[in-house]
């Protein structure tokens, strides 16, 4: 199947690649067929090899995963860009109108263009910003509670390292009570980490009263499974496989695993029914709960808090948010159905899959004071 995809991403890549070769010969005609056919394909090569980067030294993997993360954004605006360009000459042509100057400024017009989407979108990424709740919750936790909470950390994809290591700095800041991962810590392979001792280093940093607890996403899964659950170990973060646990007795953490992981956990780690779990918890406690999916929330009634969850990014990049909105009843903020239900919270999470690009979200840490 992913052979499949991955000769389907090529065959596509040569129409901007045609496209821009014709143009560029208006202004360069002794240009090289042979040459820039060789450059050009070595970049749609470079994004696929993001997917096997870890298996290169560390050096040559950060240049890749730049590299082929960034030719994946321009090859997706330019495909988009030429289209419109090539149904312009249509009509053009159609109407009997003289297209010179439309053919030969519209390459100008893709590349700006492109341009001026994928730049902004790059620092938005790099930009980790604060998102702040209060929530009451129908129970009340004694005291109140200040809780940080991240989701889709991402660790092996472009930059991720980096990354954390800038949001564990405004997490330390944040004085938190308890810190809380709505999953996908991973993306997908333990392997591409370029540093897992170092990041486990930063990650035992992390500073709260109560520690760090997370559940399991669709991407923290695979045939590393194993070293991922270790390395949360060594990070000190308490991974709940559907589990309950009480807090310091103010309060409990319920941390699902996720119902649909991409390479699957091992042959014990599967997610039970909420009905067997109920069986084995009191609910004398405010309980607050970590599951990845939003799509899931309708499981959980009045029993519960506060849910709190990741996964959609917001759609990460226009108009993927539009989608994740028309198929979560929540992909994003703040939600609560009824008042004697639970608190729902959706984070468009610290990292980025594939490519390092927000467009139509933002990479957050979430403060949630909690009465």
């Amino acid at each position: 199947m992913y052979q499949a995809y991955i000769l389907l991403y090529f065959a596509l890549n040569i129409y901007p690649a045609w496209r821009t070769f014709q143009w560029l010969r208006i202004y360069f005609p002794d240009l090289n067929p042979v040459a820039y056919g060789i450059v050009f394909a070595l970049l749609p090569i470079a994004s696929v090899a993001t997917f096997y980067s870890h298996k290169v030294p560390i050096r040559v993997k950060k240049v890749i995963d730049w590299v082929g993360g960034i030719f994946m954004l321009v090859f997706m605006f330019s495909f988009v860009f030429w289209l419109i360009i090539d149904i312009g000459r249509i009509i053009l042509k159609h109407l009997d109108i003289d297209r010179t100057l439309f053919e030969k400024y519209g390459g100008i017009g893709v590349f700006v263009l492109t341009a001026l989407i994928i730049i902004p979108g790059v620092i938005n990424y790099l930009r980790i910003r604060i998102t702040s709740y209060k929530v009451s919750l129908n129970h009340k936790i004694d005291g109140g509670l200040r809780a940080v909470l991240i989701s889709d950390v991402h660790l092996g994809a472009v930059n991720s390292e980096r990354h954390i290591k800038k949001a564990l700095d405004i997490i330390n800041s944040q004085n938190a009570d308890v810190v809380l991962i709505a999953g996908d810590m991973f993306n997908n392979n333990f392997n591409a980490i370029i540093d897992p001792e170092g990041t486990a280093k930063l990650l035992r940093g992390i500073k709260s009263k109560y520690g760090v607890y997370a559940c399991l996403g669709n991407h923290d899964a695979g045939k590393t499974y194993p070293l991922m659950a270790d390395f949360l170990k060594k990070s000190n973060i308490n991974l709940l496989n559907d589990e309950f646990i009480s807090v310091d007795d103010r309060f409990k953490i319920l941390g699902r695993i996720d119902p649909e992981p991409m390479g699957g956990f091992d042959e014990k780690t599967v997610r039970c029914s909420i009905d067997k779990l109920e069986t084995e918890n009191d609910f004398e406690l405010p309980t607050i709960v970590l599951d990845h999916n939003p799509g899931k929330i309708g499981e959980y009634d009045g029993k519960y808090d506060l849910i709190l969850c990741g996964h959609t990014h917001h759609g990460q990049m226009f108009p993927a948010n539009f989608v994740t909105n028309m198929l979560f009843k929540v992909d994003y903020g703040y939600y609560r159905e009824k008042p004697d239900m639970p608190a729902v919270i959706v984070s468009s999470g610290l990292g980025i899959w594939a490519m390092p690009f927000r467009s139509a979200s933002v990479c957050e840490v979430v403060t949630i004071e909690i009465d």
